[in-house]
């Protein structure tokens, strides 16, 4: 279960909500595999046919370094014989990989503070 988060800026009115967590549906992997880049999907995809195991997945919140569209960026974990290794998502909006764990407003730049107005599945 996951928290829902609402982004506002108090500077220029800017409001978006965030889905943090994990929900039912990410215990499928095809699911996962959707919100990751074509190397990502590939990377677990291969981790998974050489017998990766324990696969989670967990979304941030972010801000792209690139666009600034905020969200929630899906980290995967798995292990393969023994390590663990992660997989990060990429940015809906301009598909990049490189992200902020800081929070700044895409439209004034301005740090936001998140709200929790919810929880999702």
């Amino acid at each position: 279960m996951g928290k829902i988060l609402r982004a506002a800026c108090s500077e220029c009115g800017f409001e978006k909500d965030i889905f943090e967590g994990g929900g039912i549906n990410d215990c499928n992997l095809d699911a996962i595999l959707t919100e990751l880049s074509e190397n990502g999907q590939k990377i677990l995809y291969e981790a998974v046919q050489n017998g990766a195991v324990q696969i989670s997945i967990n979304r941030i919140p972010c801000s792209c370094v690139s666009c600034g569209n905020i969200y929630a960026i899906p980290i995967v974990n798995y292990t393969l014989n023994g390590n663990t290794h992660t997989v990060s998502g990429q940015c809906p909006e301009c598909n990049e990989e490189k992200y902020a764990s800081a929070i700044n407003c895409p439209n004034c730049k301005k740090i936001i503070t998140l709200e929790e107005t919810g929880i999702w599945d």
